[in-house]
């Protein structure tokens, strides 16, 4: 395949398809191969990032035990989570001056492979630390470990998201559904290998090290699809918006030196959904700031109580290492719940009216979740009201699991409104947008819980 481009009239991109390719039938079936592929490497992307989340977290309730700390859990979570949030931010800004300046393809493989190997190398050294006996420094050792754990983390997930949702924002809920997906491998994993508070050495060190063969053992697929250059025509719809975004910021300099003429100056910017698009902050419209605003809300009410696990137990270190498992459970279904809602598609008629009306409705998701997140940080606070949270199956199944669920649901809901609703020469920019927003959450909750204790 070939693509000229070339920046027509109003910044219009033509792709030139080479004649000589494969017949409508067999391009047909070569993309239909293509898409089951991508499909399962977001999932599968999404499910090694997932690992270094989950098993992390799910070893908080552990550690806590095992240094006799019951703030332990709620430092390791801001260690963990807050540091990324500045990764993103400078993936935001930075890296299409790296693409444009050493090139896509590499740029992206080596974030990727990097991000990944890093990552399972931190978790195989957190089960030697786990499983080995106190020493000094240990559990500074472990708030460490998640700093760079996290933050490689971060990397992993803005660059996969990148990879797949500049190309069709529908990949995005796959790529997460993987990384909720994790969180129900981490539950298996640790009732099998009988991981809890109290379990001896080589039980923590067979559950870190299982999470490390997983990642790398992923990472060498996303490897051989490179090899087998499975993932070409991805890398080059990324040149072609890199290019579009290339001219189109070109275009808006020239509008700005007088006498120099411009198509575009006065038109205003249309998503392929249909949305209008003037530009806001960043060049992004409002609605990607509504549905960026709605997402760190869905994650700050799930991550303000999730490290708060021991307080909303009561001191019960079983209870609340299952409060956390349910929690990671609940993000999976959250997740799996969301690919049955009819989503906005680029192609459909009065897409306008479409995504917006997607957008009310996810706001009200959040304005119906507040009432249950209200009466866990009542409890977990200390507050005696309401009182039928004292019963530990009420807790973790009519309250806490729709709560986490809803919260997992309308997280995905708002990325693939972003994106779906951002112009051609932003698409790239609003899935980094989306995955900043996703970590600005983690920071409101996080503080919140910070305060709390």
């Amino acid at each position: 395949m070939q693509l000229e481009l070339a920046a027509v009239g109003s910044m219009t991109l033509q792709i030139s398809v080479d004649t000589q390719g494969p017949m409508p039938q067999e391009e047909e079936l070569v993309h239909r191969r293509e898409r089951k592929y991508l499909t399962a490497l977001a999932f599968g992307l999404g499910f090694s990032q997932g690992c270094g989340l989950c098993f992390y977290v799910a070893s908080g309730s552990y550690f806590s035990d095992l240094f006799g700390n019951p703030r332990f859990f709620v430092n390791a979570c801001a260690f963990f989570y807050l540091p990324p949030m500045l990764v993103t931010l400078s993936q935001l800004f930075f890296d299409a001056r790296f693409e444009e300046l050493l090139g896509i393809r590499p740029v992206i493989r080596f974030r990727i492979i990097f991000s990944s190997l890093s990552m399972g190398c931190l978790l195989a050294l957190l089960g030697q630390i786990a499983g080995s006996s106190a020493f000094p420094g240990q559990g500074k050792a472990v708030y460490g470990i998640g700093v760079v754990l996290g933050s490689f983390a971060a990397v992993l997930l803005g660059s996969s998201c990148l990879l797949f949702g500049a190309v069709d924002p529908r990949y995005v809920p796959y790529l997460i559904l993987g990384q909720t997906a994790a969180g129900v491998y981490t539950n298996a994993a640790a009732r099998v290998l009988g991981f809890a508070p109290g379990c001896d050495a080589g039980e923590a060190l067979a559950f870190f090290l299982l999470a490390a063969g997983t990642v790398l053992a992923i990472t060498a697929t996303y490897q051989v699809g490179n090899s087998c250059k499975l993932l070409d025509r991805t890398y080059q719809h990324h040149e072609v918006l890199l290019s579009l975004s290339r001219s189109q910021s070109q275009s808006t300099l020239s509008a700005a030196v007088p006498g120099e003429p411009n198509d575009c100056v006065e038109s205003p910017h249309r998503s392929p959904s249909g949305v209008r698009t003037s530009p806001g902050p960043l060049g992004f419209p409002p609605l990607c700031w509504c549905m960026a605003a709605c997402q760190t809300l869905a994650i700050a009410m799930n991550m303000s109580l999730t490290p708060l696990s021991n307080q909303v137990a009561r001191g019960q270190y079983e209870l609340s290492q299952e409060l956390v498992l349910v929690k990671l459970l609940s993000d999976f279904v959250g997740r799996g719940l969301f690919l049955l809602l009819p989503k906005p598609r680029p192609s459909r008629r009065w897409q306008r009216d479409t995504v917006l009306g997607h957008a009310v409705f996810v706001w009200l998701v959040e304005l119906a979740r507040f009432p249950l997140w209200l009466s866990v940080f009542l409890w977990a606070i200390g507050s005696p009201l309401p009182r039928f949270l004292a019963n530990q199956d009420v807790l973790l199944w009519p309250i806490w699991m729709p709560l986490i669920s809803s919260g997992a649901f309308s997280a995905s809901w708002c990325f693939v409104i972003c994106v779906t609703a951002a112009p051609e020469d932003r698409k790239r920019s609003a899935n980094l947008l989306m995955s900043f927003s996703v970590y600005a959450g983690f920071f409101l909750g996080i503080s919140i819980a910070l305060v709390t204790v």
